[in-house]
């Protein structure tokens, strides 16, 4: 059975909080929402990329943070989304993602999804979303 997860970057805007909570309730993104709600009817797993933390289910616990991931730190990313797709037996993402070029500040987390699932052979299927 090929394990299958829907996939779209974190936000900038978080909640205000001081301790851990559920990914899914830290991002303030509707797009974030929306494809996870289409995860669930479409009985699909659901993941949050984060520069950050790499993939983050949706009820991985996790303190608020500000960071941007950039150039320089995409190969570090790589290797840490490597490992989690091979650890979570992940055979195809489905990557929900808005225009790079509207949203230049995507671009290291695009890199960083294309390179994890192209050194290991993974299906990536891009999906653009407004």
């Amino acid at each position: 059975m090929i394990m299958e997860i829907y996939c779209i970057v974190c936000s900038r805007k978080k909640i205000e909080t001081l301790r851990p909570v559920d990914s899914i309730n830290l991002y303030l993104s509707p797009n974030i929402r929306n494809v996870y709600e289409m995860s669930k009817h479409d009985g699909v797993e659901f993941r949050i990329l984060s520069g950050k933390f790499g993939l983050l289910a949706p009820h991985d616990k996790v303190e608020r943070y500000d960071y941007l991931l950039k150039d320089d730190a995409v190969e570090g990313l790589v290797e840490k989304l490597k490992d989690q797709i091979r650890s979570q037996g992940i055979d195809m993402i489905t990557f929900f993602a808005e225009n790079r070029q509207e949203h230049p500040n995507w671009g290291p987390y695009y890199d960083a999804i294309i390179g994890a699932c192209e050194d290991l052979g993974i299906r990536l299927e891009r999906i653009e979303i407004d």
